[in-house]
């Protein structure tokens, strides 16, 4: 049945253009655009003590929001001649329905349709970019709120059933032209790059200890990892480790929403791109905050 609405809902999509292919130029520096934590599909309002917006999120808002960090990013690009820019999704891109009494009714779309409507708008906003840059684009296939809970189970019984899957194949297919994206899949399901000679891996970033997370990952993967990059706290946070190495935590697309709310944790709604270069690490960091 599942298979049905995704088909279904993917007929109603219409064909894109593809852009003219850029030339690979070497460099000795790389560009890493990291987002997270769309959350697709959920709406809602957050008001202060005098009726102020505190934070406002809608399909469109996610959508608009978006399109600032196209141009932020467009911006840079041009301001840094980059030619190839890796762009990293790490996750919970859906709401998705892991809390029946406090998420259903703030749900516009279906989970299959958010999907599909999610996969697509990441697709047409990748090929837009793909005129201006080359584009190596990885998605983390396991992040909580884009599992499938089938049958009432709890968090984590049906690993393997996670929509990021579906969705990067939807990507992948929409995309299969463009002769200017690259796609990138780690068996782990995680997101890896070796970029400037620096061992990079994204995750969702639901780890329970931040600060032994690089040395966590390096031990069990079997490779010392040097940065490690995830989202899902919803706030940008950095932990130095080490000598070149550091474990960096993102800020959301959605921005503070109701359950952060109930915990007193708010922050601007944004992403980063990063810049490495050999012998150097992690250099810098563009702080592309989104209204």
């Amino acid at each position: 049945m599942i298979t049905q609405y995704i088909v279904e809902a993917i007929h109603k999509l219409h064909p894109m253009n593809i852009p003219e292919y850029i030339e690979p130029v070497h460099n000795n520096k790389s560009y890493l655009l990291a987002f997270g934590d769309c959350h697709y599909g959920i709406e809602y309002k957050i008001l202060d003590l005098f009726g102020n917006v505190i934070n406002e999120y809608s399909p469109e808002i996610f959508e608009k929001r978006m399109w600032d960090l196209f141009n932020q990013t467009v911006e840079l690009i041009r301001d840094n001649n980059i030619n190839e820019l890796n762009v990293w999704e790490l996750g919970d891109g859906l709401q998705g329905i892991i809390r029946l009494n406090s998420q259903l009714m703030k749900l516009r779309y279906g989970v299959i349709d958010s999907s599909v409507l999610y996969a697509n708008f990441l697709a047409e906003w990748l090929n837009e970019l793909s005129n201006y840059v080359r584009i190596r684009f990885q998605m983390v296939t396991d992040s909580n709120h884009n599992q499938l809970r089938i049958c009432n189970a709890p968090k984590n019984a049906f690993p393997e059933e996670n929509l990021s899957k579906t969705m990067m194949v939807l990507i992948k297919e929409r995309l299969k032209n463009n002769p200017n994206i690259v796609f990138v899949e780690n068996c782990t399901g995680m997101n890896y790059s070796l970029l400037s000679t620096y061992q990079v891996l994204g995750c969702h970033g639901e780890i329970k200890n931040f600060d032994n997370a690089v040395k966590d990952f390096s031990i069990a993967l079997d490779t010392p990892l040097d940065y490690v990059i995830g989202a899902h706290v919803h706030h940008s946070s950095h932990k130095d480790v080490g000598v070149n190495r550091e474990y960096i935590s993102i800020r959301s697309m959605i921005g503070v929403d109701p359950y952060g709310m109930s915990l007193n944790k708010v922050s601007n709604a944004g992403a980063s791109l990063f810049v490495f270069e050999q012998g150097k690490g992690k250099t810098i960091e563009y702080s592309l905050k989104v209204d």
